[in-house]
C-alpha cells in the first residue's frame, strides 16, 4: 500500500526490530461457532523458502536468515532499541468481526505508537475490513493482509524481503475518519437517500479522497505499458471482454524471478459521475519483458428501469446502458485511463489509439506522487 523512499524490499542482512509480530498478530474468533477455540499452530518449525507453514512474521523472518530482535507491541512505545535497525511493527484491528453485529470502531491496536521516534518503519496491518491509519504519513512502508492463516507469516516475509512481488489490490476503501461515508441511518428507519453512490462510488461522485482508495496497490515493478487492446464481440447477451496486452519495462538493477500484475477494468455510464469496477485479470510471467495478453471479461452495463422515488419500481427490470466508457487501471479507481467508448448498437470510439499514440504508460512513482499531492493540497485547505 505504501513504500516511501523505496524501503522495501529489505535485505536479510538488515538489522530488524520486530514489535507485535508474534502471537499477538493472529486473529482469534470472538463469537460464533469458533469462539473460544485456540488457533492451530503447525507442529513443524518454520523453514526457509516456504517449506512449512509459518504463522508469525517473527518466525518467518528468522527462518529467512534475517537478524532480528523481537518485542511485544506495547514495547514499541519506548523504542527503538537500536537506532540503526529497521522497525517492523505489526498491528491488528481493535474491534474484531463477529456474527450478528458490526465492529464498534475502525481503530488499530498500536495506532498511537510514537512513530516519529523511528527513522525507518515497516507496518503490517492485519484487519478484516476498513481501518483508520492516521500514522501513514509517518512511516515508510505499509503492507496489508485481511485474514492471514497458517502461511500468513511466510507470505509477509516473502513480500518483506522481495522473494515475491506484491500484486494485491484493495477490495474496499480505507477512510480518513470513521464517519466518512455517504450512508446516514435514522434511528428507526433508512430511506437509502445515497442511492447507488455508496463506497468508492461516493468518493468519486463527490470528488473526495480517502486515505487509501478502492483498487489501490503497489508493486516492486514500477513501469508497465499496455501496448494493445481489442474490444471483443459480446460472448453472450450479457457478457463481453477486452483483450489487453501488457508489458513490463526493464528497470536497471531490478530483476524478478516471477512477476505478475493485475489490470482492472471500470465502466462509467455517461449519465453518472462515477465509474465502477466491472472486471479484472492477473497477467502472469511478465518478468521476461515479453508482452502478455489476457482477456478481461465484464458484464455489459445495465440500469434498473425505474425512476427515483417510484413506489412500484420493484416491478421494473434491467435496461441496457446505451452509452458508456471503459477505463483501465493498474492502481485503482483514482487512476483511471480512458480506453474505449461504446454506444450500444452503434459506434465504438477508441480513446487510446495505440497505432497513433503508442503504448499507454504506467509509472508507479508518478501515480504515487499525484496521489500524495492531492492529499497534501486538501490538508492545507483544511488548515486554512
Amino acid at each position: 500500500m505504501q513504500n516511501t523512499g523505496d524501503l522495501l524490499p529489505l535485505k536479510t542482512t538488515d538489522k530488524l526490530e520486530m514489535y507485535g509480530c508474534g502471537d499477538e498478530v493472529h486473529f482469534r474468533a470472538e463469537s460464533g461457532s469458533a469462539a473460544g477455540t485456540a488457533p492451530f499452530v503447525p507442529p513443524n518449525p518454520c523453514q526457509p523458502n516456504d517449506a512449512t507453514a509459518c504463522m508469525y512474521p517473527n518466525d518467518a523472518a528468522a527462518a529467512a536468515g534475517a537478524s532480528i530482535q523481537t518485542f511485544r507491541l506495547a514495547d514499541a512505545a519506548s523504542g527503538p532499541r537500536d537506532a540503526d535497525a529497521i522497525a517492523v511493527i505489526c498491528v491488528t484491528a481493535a474491534s474484531k468481526n463477529s456474527e450478528g453485529q458490526d465492529r464498534q470502531n475502525l481503530d488499530l491496536l498500536g495506532a498511537d505508537i510514537p512513530w516519529d521516534q523511528y527513522s525507518r518503519t515497516v507496518v503490517w496491518v492485519v484487519s478484516p475490513g476498513p481501518v483508520l491509519m492516521p500514522f501513514a504519513s509517518k512511516v515508510n512502508s505499509i503492507l496489508l493482509s485481511s485474514l492471514p492463516g497458517e502461511m500468513g507469516g511466510a507470505a509477509f516475509a516473502d513480500n518483506l524481503f522481495g522473494r515475491t512481488n506484491p500484486v494485491g489490490h484493495l477490495s474496499l476503501t480505507m477512510p480518513n475518519s470513521m464517519d466518512e461515508t455517504s450512508v446516514r441511518v435514522n434511528a428507526d428507519s433508512d430511506d437509502y437517500s445515497e442511492g447507488v453512490e455508496v463506497g468508492y462510488r461516493w468518493y468519486q461522485a463527490n470528488n473526495k479522497h480517502p486515505n487509501f482508495a478502492f483498487g489501490w496497490g503497489l508493486s516492486y515493478a514500477k513501469l508497465m505499458n499496455i501496448v494493445a487492446a481489442t474490444l471483443n464481440q459480446p460472448s453472450t447477451a450479457t457478457r463481453s471482454s477486452v483483450s489487453i496486452t501488457l508489458q513490463s519495462v526493464d528497470v536497471p538493477g531490478r530483476t524478478f524471478s516471477e512477476l505478475d500484475q493485475v489490470v482492472q477494468l471500470y465502466a462509467q455510464h455517461k449519465s453518472r459521475s462515477f465509474a465502477q469496477l466491472t472486471g479484472f485479470a492477473k497477467f502472469r510471467n511478465l518478468q521476461t519483458g515479453e508482452p502478455v495478453t489476457a482477456d478481461i471479461e465484464f458484464d455489459l452495463p445495465k440500469e434498473w428501469g425505474s425512476a427515483v422515488g417510484d413506489k412500484s419500481g420493484w416491478a421494473s427490470g434491467w435496461v441496457p446502458v446505451t452509452d458508456y466508457t471503459l477505463f483501465v487501471s493498474l492502481h485503482g479507481v483514482e487512476d483511471l485511463r480512458p480506453l474505449v467508448s461504446v454506444r450500444l448498437g452503434g459506434s465504438i470510439t477508441w480513446e487510446q489509439d495505440f497505432s497513433q499514440q503508442g503504448p499507454m504508460h504506467f509509472d508507479q512513482d508518478v501515480v504515487v506522487q499525484q496521489r500524495n499531492s492531492v492529499r497534501q493540497f486538501e490538508s492545507h485547505m483544511l488548515v486554512v
